[in-house]
């Protein structure tokens, strides 16, 4: 009767257009109820029981368990009765996945996903550099508490806190009356201290969920400030445990913009701090703006600070041989010889970071040592090199490039302007704002996607941008099969390419002469996502100059939001040969002196010709010349005995005669009278 209802008068609803109006009930019921706005996908038609993904806010006045709320709708609004048999807890990251596998379900998602626009974003789940995760906790008794809590030597700081969590408990989820800062000396200690407060915390009723989840600010993952904003305003009820670092890398040059994530951090405290749960982690010694940011929180937080406690000699060794007991070296050492090589020296005191220190210690040495002795004593190779050698390398790659002199001195200008103005805004200078997208024009093989691989390397090194993605695409892979489609393409090649360079190749086939077809859907959500990722995405636009217009004239505001354009001309004749001995130099091949000038030739009558195909052209030429000299040596040599002076030499007889592609003769017809 469910489907039945929703199907009576349109036979021709597929399954997102089901999940769709399933939506509308909901929210109308909701209204109506003062309830829960859940937004479910149905997974199953053809199932005997029918699975819902619900993504429900937690903003009822009353306690109603979303199973009850499930079936009061579906005999409400359908009339037909009803039983849970099973509910899970997805993690953020399933839910959003699960969605997302296959386009079917993409329109309804998007709708669900989007729904309340200031809290419900899962933009932060596309982050690559592993600056979110995510941990749901089993649930767990107060007595089970406190026994871990004697296990981990738990500092008086955090005692006291287990007994003002459980001092009262209400029964219900009423808000955060206070945040968290632990100090640690190891990510591993933080964790297991974070673990055991948020199993106190639920079991008391003072959050929602066990579901945490983590977030590193520091030089090697570092999230985004929308994305780390839309993380919190997302954990309604739950934890955010975050850890600052250092912004900057070893090398001096900056990695990610630590003033904007700082603002954003600041604008989700104020607003969320109320019913979204943070945790503030701090590594000893390794974190030297965390004293920056805590300044700033101050007025906005009740923080209670949280230390690594200490323990005797009994109580480190009791959670070594917890690590011991679970580890996959049982079967080889015993626990004796483990507690020798941990704890060599006799201390006074032992803390949780330093008892997890040891055992990643022993486990580093004791594979090679033990395990595997035919390496204990093997002379290991140093691979050493200098940062700025490695930063250089596009640098060079770029400076290296055959001709382009115009193109590499215009290149230069737009990263030393990005470069300044983002070095002026990390001293707390103003800044001039300046749109960052570009448009690269010309002929094919003139090296435009190399050029901009390139640049978003150098982009990444500078830290114009947070990450190095360079992320190619063309018409085939932003253009849907039907109406609706085409824009959650877009938008996922946006994602895709966050914090790094999009690269629309050949962007004029977008054109497709009709108004308000596809290519118009997704020409206007392009221009859409260039402005709402102006400050964390790069677009560049790559063609030929001509069609290149029409695609610049089928946006007003495309011009508009297009900072930089870089033409990249035709290679000369000699250009292409020096590509050429470039090419044949990385192939272990030579060419002789006649073959050069045969080759030079056919150069000349391609640099006059405009769909030559410069670059593409030498290649194929390449191609063509290895393929002759096969032929040739092949032939020639009876016992089949080569030396290597001759099967890496092309000769005249391998440059092919013609290569250029031909021009059909038209005849001219005209159009009047003959007298």
């Amino acid at each position: 009767p469910f489907i039945q209802h929703i199907m009576q008068d349109d036979q021709r609803f597929n399954l997102a257009g089901i999940a769709e109006k399933v939506d509308y009930y909901f929210e109308d019921y909701a209204k109506k109820h003062h309830g829960y706005y859940l937004k479910a996908l149905l997974e199953d038609l053809k199932a005997s029981t029918l699975s819902f993904m619900c993504c429900y806010k937690y903003r009822s006045p009353k306690d109603i368990p979303v199973a009850d709320y499930v079936v009061a709708f579906a005999k409400s609004i359908f009339g037909c009765e009803s039983k849970v048999t099973a509910v899970r807890e997805l993690s953020t990251r399933e839910f959003y996945c699960r969605n997302f596998d296959d386009y079917s379900y993409r329109e309804a998602s998007y709708a669900c996903l989007q729904y309340d626009r200031k809290d419900v974003h899962f933009s932060y789940l596309d982050n690559e550099d592993k600056a979110y995760q995510e941990e749901h906790y089993p649930e767990t008794t107060k007595e089970d508490i406190y026994h871990e809590l004697r296990e981990i030597l738990p500092h008086d700081t955090l005692k006291e806190e287990m007994e003002r969590i459980f001092d009262k408990d209400y029964g219900v989820y009423l808000g955060m009356p206070t945040h968290y800062k632990i100090v640690v000396g190891s990510r591993e200690a933080a964790h297991r201290i974070v673990k055991l407060l948020v199993q106190a915390l639920k079991c008391n009723h003072r959050i929602l969920s066990t579901r945490t989840s983590y977030t590193y600010i520091d030089s090697n993952y570092t999230i985004a400030p929308d994305e780390l904003y839309y993380m919190v305003a997302n954990n309604y009820g739950v934890p955010t445990v975050i850890e600052v670092g250092e912004p900057v890398t070893r090398s001096g040059r900056l990695r990610n913009d630590f003033q904007n994530v700082k603002e954003a951090l600041l604008k989700a405290v104020r607003e969320y701090s109320q019913n979204s749960l943070f945790i503030f982690v701090e590594i000893v010694g390794k974190q030297k703006q965390s004293h920056v940011v805590f300044r700033e929180l101050e007025p906005y937080l009740n923080l209670v600070e949280i230390k690594e406690g200490v323990g005797t000699e009994a109580d480190a060794e009791r959670v070594q041989r917890k690590l011991y007991d679970k580890s996959a070296y049982v079967s080889y050492f015993d626990f004796d010889y483990v507690k020798q090589q941990c704890f060599p020296d006799k201390v006074a005191a032992y803390d949780l970071s330093t008892v997890y220190n040891s055992w990643e210690d022993f486990l580093g040495t004791v594979l090679q040592d033990k395990l595997f002795p035919a390496y204990k004593h093997l002379v290991h190779v140093k691979l050493e090199q200098e940062e700025a050698s490695a930063a250089a390398a596009p640098y060079a790659q770029l400076q290296n490039m055959v001709g382009l002199s115009k193109v590499k001195e215009t290149a230069q200008k737009i990263i030393a302007a990005f470069a300044v103005q983002r070095k002026r805004e990390h001293l707390g200078l103003d800044k001039l704002s300046f749109s960052r997208h570009m448009l690269f024009t010309g002929n094919p093989g003139t090296a435009k996607t190399t050029v901009a691989r390139l640049m978003a390397q150098i982009f990444a090194l500078e830290g114009i941008t947070r990450k190095a993605t360079f992320v190619e695409c063309g018409r085939a892979d932003l253009i849907g099969e039907y109406v609706g489609q085409t824009a959650i393409k877009v938008k996922a090649k946006f994602r895709e390419a966050r914090g790094g360079v999009l690269f629309i190749d050949e962007a004029y086939s977008l054109v497709d002469g009709y108004r308000g077809y596809y290519g118009d859907e997704a020409i206007n959500t392009i221009v859409q996502e260039m402005e709402n990722n102006r400050e964390d995405t790069i677009v560049i636009f790559a063609g030929y100059p001509k069609p290149m217009q029409r695609f610049l004239d089928a946006n007003e505001g495309l011009r508009s939001r297009i900072g930089f354009h870089i033409d990249f001309p035709d290679y000369s004749a000699e250009e292409l040969l020096q590509i050429l001995e470039l090419m044949l130099q990385e192939k272990s091949y030579t060419l002789s002196e006649d073959a050069k000038l045969k080759s030079l030739e056919l150069f000349e009558q391609a640099a006059h010709q405009v769909d030559a195909g410069n670059g593409r052209f030498v290649r194929n030429l390449l191609e063509q010349m290895i393929m002759q000299q096969s032929m040739r040596i092949y032939s020639d040599a009876s016992d089949k005995k080569w030396d290597k002076d001759s099967i890496s030499m092309l000769t005249a007889a391998d440059v092919p005669n013609n290569l250029l592609p031909g021009k059909k003769s038209q005849a001219v017809k005209t159009i009047g009278f003959h007298c």
